[in-house]
């Protein structure tokens, strides 16, 4: 069995140190607003979030006057889409939400990027590079972490798998219990569909056996 380096032993233990104070809420619902830029498209929106560990993210996204105008419900593997200015809908395997972001995304990472948690990382093998930042390299894809002053939370992320580059600027967190939570983030996205989403959370609560809603309404049609 190769012997680890101090280097390896010393990112090893950094990145132990970022584990233990992932977020392990069971359940959380979010509120608060979100600015898209993607694929030449922009808009603003009050957005509210409900998150099931693990299982589901209901995404309810309310841009003019409390009017819903999408739902989304993602899971490990699918999401459903609810347009309701169209009054279309889409049941998609998760690789369509990687589709059609660019991103080289999974459920873990999405839930993990909302919660400033490391998890999807947990048994990889890292080296201390540049800056002091934390590196994963797997077959095809590398992550930077860059973890804040007190060691605890990240400051970014950043995934690179070429010729598609995600990163998570981490600007505000707040104490939500025994646990850190982002308040304020933004999310880059360069190459051939590059973007942007700002996230500002107002209100954050543990919300156990809440409701994750989602139906079709007869009247939909289905989207291409």
């Amino acid at each position: 069995m190769p012997v680890e380096t101090a280097t390896e032993v010393s990112a090893k233990q950094r990145f132990n140190e970022l584990l233990r104070h992932d977020v392990r809420f069971a359940e959380l619902s979010m509120q608060g607003s979100l600015q898209v830029d993607m694929g030449g498209n922009s808009f603003s929106s009050a957005v509210n979030m409900k998150l099931e560990l693990n299982k589901q993210l209901w995404v309810s996204i309310k841009p003019m006057l409390g009017i819903e105008a999408f739902r989304a419900l993602i899971r490990p593997d699918s999401i459903f889409l609810l347009d309701r200015i169209n009054k279309q809908y889409a049941a998609k395997p998760f690789a369509y939400l990687q589709q059609i972001s660019g991103a080289p995304v999974s459920f873990a990472v999405l839930q993990d990027l909302l919660l400033n948690n490391c998890g999807f990382l947990e048994g990889q093998k890292f080296q201390t590079g540049h800056h002091g930042n934390l590196l994963c390299r797997q077959p095809g894809i590398e992550y930077q972490l860059a973890p804040a002053t007190n060691g605890k939370k990240l400051d970014r992320l950043l995934l690179k798998r070429d010729p598609q580059q995600l990163e998570v600027v981490y600007l505000k967190m707040q104490s939500l219990e025994q646990f850190l939570v982002p308040e304020s983030f933004k999310i880059n996205i360069s190459g051939p569909q590059p973007g942007s989403i700002d996230v500002n959370f107002s209100k954050f609560a543990v919300e156990n056996g809440q409701t994750y809603p989602f139906s079709i309404p007869g009247n939909y049609g289905k989207m291409d």
